[in-house]
């Protein structure tokens, strides 16, 4: 495990409409919800969501019945 702790807060709103396309959107079976670092600017990191295959080094952040999916790059910022 990582030495330091990954904390994400994410509305309910938004995991209940992550898991309906989860659920609903064929194209995403198989995959994860995942974030990363998207790029870096003047006012720092940039970051994306989206969905993709598991990595054998994610880290992961569980969040009740959700769970979010990130590289350790992006964990370690």
């Amino acid at each position: 495990p990582p030495p330091f702790e990954l904390k994400v807060d994410v509305s309910k709103t938004a995991i209940d409409q992550i898991k309906l396309m989860l659920e609903h959107d064929y194209t995403l079976k198989n995959l994860v919800f995942r974030i990363k670092i998207g790029g870096k600017g003047c006012g720092g990191f940039t970051y994306q969501t989206g969905f993709s295959e598991v990595d054998a080094e994610d880290m992961t952040i569980k969040l009740e019945d959700f769970v979010i999916h990130v590289d350790p790059f992006t964990a370690h910022y």
